[in-house]
């Protein structure tokens, strides 16, 4: 599973992420975890928007590439 998270998103409260992100590693599955700084429900700032396209591409390849 890819966590993509907005550090202030007042929709899905962070809690919620971290939450998820617990439930993962206690049961050991495969995921990646990100929590993108000043960001609300919606990312907005340009890095963080290349950032989280670079990361879904990739998760994407890895697991429903099909190559």
């Amino acid at each position: 599973m890819l966590i993509l998270h907005g550090e202030k998103d007042e929709r899905v409260p962070l809690e919620q992420a971290v939450g998820m992100r617990k439930a993962m590693e206690d049961n050991g599955l495969t995921f990646e975890y990100v929590v993108y700084p000043r960001e609300g429900h919606i990312i907005k700032e340009r890095k963080h928007l290349t950032d989280m396209a670079e990361r879904v591409l990739r998760w994407a390849d890895m697991y429903i590439g099909g190559k």
